[in-house]
């Protein structure tokens, strides 16, 4: 399902999405909060994901790029590489 928010709604989501990110960069710096693994694929460099905004220091650990398809953003290339690497095992 694809949904967009617009105008106030939209100022509010980034409002509430810019106060997760930083009280997790405050929780990082302060000792309180320590990244761990790709719960995924086990990579070391990973970024904090949201599943509630209202909850900004519950997160999941994810690399890059299993960061982009929890937020649903599959490039093709993505994908492309994807087939190859199955085509090629």
């Amino acid at each position: 399902m694809v949904w967009k928010l617009t105008g106030l709604r939209y100022e509010k989501h980034q409002q509430l999405k810019n106060r997760a990110q930083q009280a997790v960069m405050k929780a990082l710096r302060e000792g309180t909060l320590t990244k761990s693994l790709c719960e995924v694929c086990g990579r070391l460099v990973v970024e904090a994901h949201h599943d509630d905004y209202n909850k900004p220091l519950e997160v999941r650990w994810l690399c890059k790029s299993h960061h982009r398809e929890a937020h649903g953003h599959k490039s093709r290339m993505i994908e492309r590489l994807k087939l190859w690497r199955r085509l090629n095992d």
